[in-house]
């Protein structure tokens, strides 16, 4: 075996194990007893905490990781939908629209997160990969009036941010944003 052949085979492993420890990862912080304890606010304080002194460490590769730990998470919630979901405590409230609340509040917790590390590069893109995913997951609805405020005050910092760079050609805020 060359070198390079070898050295190929040791990235095939590598990129395995890695694989492997973020499903075990993933599998241990959005397990069901975990996400049974979601709607606890001590329970994803310390959650995000743990996320920004990761963060802290390595802005740019964490950034690079949230839309995973989103899509996991949500991945999560729907594969335990009817343990989390059954019946009782919300009458007025389906399990589909509990299961969008749950997935739009972690996003405002990323999107919070993300906020303090906007002098990364990657903080936009991490912002797009969460809306795209917001978008495919079809989590937001009307009933989520904190993520409607969430999603506005992402509008106008998206805006904000757009003049700084080009104030040569300002755009101006619309009521659509």
């Amino acid at each position: 075996m060359t070198c390079a052949a070898a050295a190929s085979q040791r990235q095939g492993y590598h990129r395995n194990l890695l694989d492997h420890i973020d499903a075990i990862g993933i599998e241990a912080l959005f397990c069901l007893e975990n996400l049974r304890r979601h709607r606890d606010p001590s329970f994803f304080n310390h959650i995000f905490d743990k996320f920004e002194e990761i963060a802290s460490m390595s802005p740019s590769l964490f950034l690079d990781a949230l839309p995973h730990i989103f899509s996991s998470y949500i991945r999560c919630l729907r594969q335990y939908r009817s343990a989390l979901y059954a019946q009782g405590g919300h009458r007025d409230v389906g399990p589909t629209e509990r299961l969008r609340a749950d997935g739009m509040f972690f996003f405002v917790m990323c999107n919070s997160l993300i906020d303090k590390f906007t002098f990364v590069k990657q903080a936009w893109s991490a912002r797009r990969s969460l809306l795209c995913l917001v978008e495919q997951e079809d989590l937001f609805s009307v009933f989520q009036r904190d993520a409607e405020s969430s999603l506005k005050q992402l509008g106008h910092l998206a805006v904000d941010t757009l003049n700084e760079i080009d104030k040569r050609t300002p755009i101006s805020r619309t009521k659509s944003c």
